[in-house]
């Protein structure tokens, strides 16, 4: 992300005597300063008390509802209370040029809400939709982030593809192909294009197994890992699912990944793009998990990579079908390619996946979750 953009953080505090502390902080030179204080009560975020649940709603309701701007609505209500939103009101109007919002949850039970969908009713704005006021997470990562490799003249972009090329929940061929086309159709003789002097080097590894993932780490060194395939989860551990081309299934799970890794010796990716969500499904195609369940396993594959110490992570938060998921990708890559920094990128990708479904009230454009550190 370009560091010259001011960056505004909306904190969720951990619960202290039935309340939420709510913080507005700007970030200065010196570090974070809080601007505004506010509290959420404990109850409003007591799904049984909302007239639906706003997650299993979320999770399980694929199609166009108006429940969905309802929830959103609420959500942005929560996180610019009294004072709060009064400052963040006084910092919208203030600010000529472009700023950030980062959403900072220290409540793990908070961030299972679908924070994507919040609404500002004054500005009738998706706020995760707006590329000149980016709407993201942010994460602390108790690894801490490593160094970034120098700048490079090649952007390498890794893709696995751990399912088969004609899965037809996740259409990973046709995601593949989309993303080569919108970044190589690239003009880079352009004099307004940026990349002129850059490549992105796109390098596809078909149903590997952990050994041909390993090997091409250390060849490639990925700056961008992006995965196309299925997830699952055991217990409180979540895991990527390799279905080999030998024929084998392999649990890539957090500990092997982190191994892998590390095993290639090379610098961590800066940004890893997961699109690992319909998983552990039956014939019907339809979820055996629990809405809790399936929630956690989003989370918890995203950690997997947020706990090695990848600054950047972006992740489904709910079951999304292949043929969006393709349209995205290539919308949030073409982004990319105009070197868009990643909050503008997804923002750009959002209003795509909005306009080629022709409506806001199905929430596929707000699974995609990304978290900065």
């Amino acid at each position: 992300m370009s560091a010259d953009i001011p960056t505004i953080t909306l904190e969720i505090g951990k619960l202290e005597n039935d309340k939420y502390p709510l913080r507005l902080l700007e970030k200065t030179a010196a570090g974070y300063k809080e601007k505004a204080a506010a509290e959420i009560d404990a109850s409003e975020f007591d799904r049984s008390l909302w007239d639906f649940d706003p997650i299993e709603k979320f999770l399980e309701e694929p199609d166009e509802s108006a429940d969905f701007q309802i929830i959103g609505e609420k959500l942005y209500a929560l996180i610019s209370k009294d004072r709060v939103g009064a400052e963040w009101k006084l910092l919208k109007a203030a600010q000529n040029n472009r700023f950030r919002v980062q959403l900072d949850i220290k409540a793990e039970e908070v961030s299972e809400f679908p924070w994507e969908l919040a609404y500002r009713n004054d500005d009738a704005d998706w706020l995760a939709v707006d590329g000149y006021h980016t709407f993201f997470r942010r994460f602390e990562s108790s690894a801490g982030i490593p160094g970034a490799a120098e700048n490079p003249s090649i952007l390498r972009l890794l893709i696995v593809v751990g399912a088969e090329k004609d899965d037809t929940d996740i259409l990973p061929l046709a995601e593949v192909r989309k993303i080569q086309l919108v970044v190589h159709s690239q003009n880079r003789t352009a004099p307004e294009n940026k990349l002129f002097h850059r490549i992105i080097d796109i390098d596809v590894l078909w149903q590997p197994n952990l050994n041909q993932i390993t090997d091409k780490l250390k060849e490639f060194k990925p700056h961008i890992f992006h995965f196309i395939g299925h997830g699952g989860i055991d217990g409180d551990k979540a895991f990527l699912q390799l279905d080999t081309a030998g024929g084998g299934s392999i649990e890539w799970t957090h500990d092997a990944i982190r191994s892998d890794f590390r095993a290639a010796g090379v610098v961590l990716p800066r940004f890893v793009f997961i699109n690992a969500c319909r998983s552990q499904n039956n014939a019907a195609g339809e979820s055996e998990l629990s809405e809790s369940e399936l929630k956690r396993q989003a989370w918890s594959i995203g950690n997997i990579f947020r706990r090695l110490g990848v600054p950047a992570v972006l992740t489904m938060q709910a079951d999304i079908g292949g043929e969006i998921a393709g349209e995205f990708s290539a919308a949030f890559y073409e982004a990319l390619a105009r070197l868009e920094p990643l909050d503008a990128a997804l923002a750009a990708a959002r209003g795509k996946m909005m306009r080629y479904k022709g409506t806001s009230s199905e929430r596929d454009w707000a699974i995609p979750v990304l978290t900065l550190a």
